[in-house]
Parts: C-alpha cells; sequence; structure tokens
C-alpha cells in the first residue's frame, strides 16, 4: 500500500482512503476531547492504561499518524505531477492538500 511505485490512481485512492479515516476519527477525537472527565486540566489527569486520557491519547497518536501518512501521499502526487502535469491532475493534488489543511486545522483546535 506505501510502495513508492504507486500508479496515479492508487495515490489517488490511498489519499480518499486516509481522508475518509481521519474523517472519522476527527469525529470521535471531538466527541473524546468535549468529554466532561477530560476537561480538567492536562496536570489533574493521571495516566492510565484502560482510562478515557489513554483513549484520547492513543487517537491522538492514531490521528497524527493519518495526518503523516496523507501528507506523504500527497508529496507523491505532487511528485507525480513531473511526468504530465494535467490541469485535472494539477487541481486534484491542490484539492487534497486542501482537505489535508482542513484536517489538521481541526486536529489542532480539538486537541
Amino acid at each position: 500500500q506505501d510502495s513508492p511505485t504507486m500508479s496515479w490512481e492508487e495515490l489517488r485512492r490511498e489519499a480518499r482512503y486516509l481522508e475518509n479515516q481521519l474523517d472519522a476519527k476527527l469525529v470521535s477525537f471531538s466527541k473524546l476531547g468535549s468529554s466532561p472527565s477530560l476537561m480538567a486540566s492536562p496536570s489533574t489527569r493521571e495516566p492510565r492504561h484502560d482510562g478515557p486520557l489513554n483513549s484520547f491519547d492513543g487517537m491522538m497518536l492514531e490521528l497524527q499518524e493519518l495526518l503523516l501518512k496523507l501528507s506523504q501521499v500527497n508529496d507523491r502526487m505532487t511528485d507525480s505531477l513531473a511526468n504530465d502535469p494535467s490541469t485535472a491532475m494539477v487541481h486534484t493534488v491542490q484539492r487534497h492538500r486542501d482537505i489535508f489543511n482542513d484536517y489538521k486545522q481541526e486536529f489542532n483546535r480539538t486537541q
């Protein structure tokens, strides 16, 4: 799934897959972040292996990983434009970058 020789269509499919994953996880992350049990200041939180903090931190790390992967796919899509920079492809890459930036802003607001 992450080979350096992915075709344009494979990269687009991977970007859409990652965007869908991010969308779903950001909704859950937002709900976790607004949970009353997590509204205490970070200094009053005690690390737990089974509690909501662990879920929050775990989801935060998972979202960071998805954002990194999407950024890398977008970079590879941009790199592939050197071979055939059609107007449609340039527009597609820009749209995926805009989506990435929206998700990153939402993630930063929620954490």
